[in-house]
């Protein structure tokens, strides 16, 4: 798996550009980063992403409908902003 700099750097896409084209993005990390455990042990993880994949997929990639930049509606936008956030949650 890689890191997000790994993808950043693979995709030519980085979470600050992206950031800066949606700024709704560093509110969701924000709830990312509200909803991680302070002990991982029994911590549905499972349970606590889902409620991420519905407001991901709103900011970017296929399913972002509005007149916004044409990257924040590619698969290299939701990979970076999916993983960067996952791995908020998961570190």
């Amino acid at each position: 798996m890689m890191t997000v700099a790994e993808l950043e750097k693979w995709h030519g896409l980085t979470w600050e550009r992206l950031v800066e084209l949606e700024p709704r993005l560093e509110a969701l990390l924000m709830d990312v980063q509200a909803t991680r455990p302070r002990r991982k042990r029994g911590f549905n993880y499972e349970v606590a992403w889902g409620q991420f994949k519905q407001p991901i997929a709103t900011l970017v990639g296929w399913h972002r409908w509005d007149n916004c930049d044409p990257i924040l509606k590619t698969q290299k936008a939701y990979d970076v902003v999916y993983w960067k956030l996952w791995y908020t949650l998961h570190d």
